[in-house]
């Protein structure tokens, strides 16, 4: 549970360094040995949509580990997609 939400604290973080912020957070291990599902919502639209440029979106092949939810500024990512949030902020 701790590892958990120090993720998420970076994540914050990270995210603030970019003029991002966040309304929620949530990071989970889908398994103890596997990887992880994050959420992330955002207050406003256009806060998603650089996030989305900030991660290539567009240009991204492989879609399969994205989940984006414009109606509530949500997105889901696991996989390659989690994978690339890490290494582009």
């Amino acid at each position: 549970m701790f590892k958990e939400i120090e993720i998420q604290e970076q994540i914050i973080e990270k995210l603030g360094e970019r003029d991002l912020y966040p309304f929620s957070v949530v990071f989970s291990f889908e398994s103890p040995d596997g990887g992880g599902i994050l959420s992330i919502t955002f207050h406003f639209e256009q806060d998603l949509t650089k996030l989305l440029d900030i991660l290539k979106y567009k240009s991204q092949c492989d879609k399969s580990g994205w989940l984006i939810m414009d109606k509530n500024n949500t997105i889901i990512l696991t996989g390659l997609a989690l994978l690339n949030l890490y290494t582009n902020l």
